[in-house]
């Protein structure tokens, strides 16, 4: 739909699933009817993997629109269907478009649910979130999706043969060893090769890879989303994921966990260098520091990420967006690369940012003397749900 009427459709799904119950319970149960990877297709015996992939990701996101079309834990007693429905559709791991689904519905349920009733959907959203991270840190160390969709890392230009090619010169050559036997009898359209699928192949396979990445860069795009939300809403609105906060971008505080790991590393760099000045077994020493540094500092995932994508494009290390209470950092709707999310990396874990998002969120509700108790206007984080949720 386009953007400009997605606040439309969204007041009339609000009608439609208030006045009338058992329509919201028909579209969940059309996505159980969806069979997961292991199962039968439960549509006819003509379609494929790709299409119920294809309409299992279209479901999602026409449930995630009618959540948040609805009023705050309007379905909360959807919730225990709601997770099942997600929780089969994150068992497919090897379909980007439907765990980019899953996650904006993740977005959603934060907003539309309060947060004592998603104390059963904390476990499944921070394994996913920590194991997509991980993906995205493999995904950088392979200099994968780096230079756009197109690119799937150092083996780019590496040539591959295929069968259909091996077959053509199979035919070059009979064709070329048939006219030479029979002295020019073979007319030169003899020496001509048939057509063979390798060219199509090799075309089908290169768009498939670009759309493969495509749809894993709006995936890992859409779990950066997810976690800009969690990072902005986390001071007051979701307490739940103070306990996990430092696992991402380490502990809030005025020394970044970037700055205390360079610091160990520096140590442990020079006590290193001490030990080969040293008489004893200066390689033992060494291997022996490095294990105790590395068993004790846990450097948090976005930290890592951070550190890859400033080895891989150095000039972007210090780039930074402004951080706000309550406005998302990430407004794109697709990148090309995950080198555009180098900023958005290096702004989450710098120790500013949080400190930011505390500082003046205090002041906002000291200068007011409500003592945070006041509705949170969550207009830009509204505005920006429904530009994903619009088709240009």
């Amino acid at each position: 739909m386009p953007l400009d009427c997605v606040s439309q459709w969204r007041t009339v799904i609000d009608h439609l699933m208030t006045h009338d119950a058992a329509t919201f319970k028909e579209l969940m149960g059309r996505i159980g009817v969806i069979r997961s990877a292991g199962g039968p297709s439960s549509l006819n015996i003509f379609s494929s993997k790709d299409q119920e992939h294809e309409l299992r990701a279209s479901m999602l996101k026409r449930v995630t629109f009618v959540l948040f079309s609805s009023d705050v834990n309007q379905f909360r007693s959807h919730l225990p269907e709601i997770q099942e429905r997600l929780a089969e559709s994150l068992r497919l791991h090897h379909v980007p478009a439907i765990q980019e689904q899953v996650f904006l519905c993740f977005r959603v349920l934060l907003l539309r649910v309060l947060p004592s009733n998603l104390t059963a959907l904390w476990p499944s959203m921070l394994t996913e979130l920590f194991q997509i991270f991980l993906r995205i840190e493999q995904e950088i160390e392979g200099n994968s999706l780096i230079g756009g969709a197109g690119v799937s890392g150092p083996n780019k230009n590496k040539k591959t043969f295929t069968p259909g090619s091996v077959h053509q010169k199979l035919v070059q050559k009979s064709s070329v060893s048939t006219n030479n036997s029979s002295n020019g009898s073979v007319s030169s359209a003899a020496l001509s090769v048939a057509p063979t699928p390798s060219s199509n192949h090799s075309t089908n396979n290169s768009h498939n890879e670009k759309m493969l990445n495509t749809k894993k860069l709006a995936l890992y795009l859409s779990v950066c989303k997810l976690l800009d939300l969690l990072l902005i809403l986390q001071p007051d609105q979701l307490p739940h994921f103070k306990l996990f906060l430092w696992s991402f971008v380490g502990k809030v505080g005025t020394t970044s966990v970037a700055e205390e790991e360079d610091e160990s590393w520096l140590e442990m760099s020079q006590n290193s260098r001490l030990s080969f000045n040293s008489n004893t077994s200066p390689s033992t020493k060494s291997n022996n520091s490095s294990k105790d540094s590395s068993s004790k500092n846990f450097v948090p995932l976005c930290v890592r990420i951070r550190r890859l994508l400033a080895e891989k494009h150095p000039s972007g290390a210090s780039t930074m967006l402004s951080a706000v209470p309550l406005r998302p950092l990430l407004t794109l709707r697709n990148i090309n690369s995950l080198l555009q999310l180098q900023a958005f990396f290096n702004t989450i874990t710098s120790p500013a940012t949080s400190v930011r998002y505390h500082r003046r969120r205090i002041e906002i509700s000291k200068r007011k003397g409500d003592d945070g108790k006041r509705p949170v206007n969550l207009t830009d984080i509204l505005t920006l749900l429904e530009r994903d949720f619009a088709e240009v």
